[in-house]
């Protein structure tokens, strides 16, 4: 298996394409991507969901066992932050 693949990350309609290690866990990424996107126009909280695939990933699995591979398209999701989403339950 390759050490890289190539991915999109997509965002309103625009996706902006990667090579990432596979080495490397889902929170690692999500880290990574972060750093990566740094400065543009995104929401201050996100994370991944690969798009067309229903599959549950965990932050500790590592990119090489998951089912993901080249031209694979992550979209970026905005969170909440743990306290809004406390305030919006009272």
């Amino acid at each position: 298996m390759s050490m890289r693949i190539d991915i999109s990350i997509e965002f309103m309609e625009q996706q902006v394409d990667f090579q990432i290690p596979t080495e490397v866990t889902f929170g690692r990424l999500v880290e990574l991507m972060h750093k990566a996107l740094e400065g543009a126009r995104l929401p201050k909280h996100w994370t991944l969901e690969l798009k067309d695939k229903p599959i549950k990933i965990d932050d500790t699995d590592l990119i090489k066992d998951l089912p993901i591979g080249n031209g694979d398209i992550f979209c970026l999701i905005p969170i909440q932050e743990k306290q809004e989403y406390m305030n919006e339950s009272i």
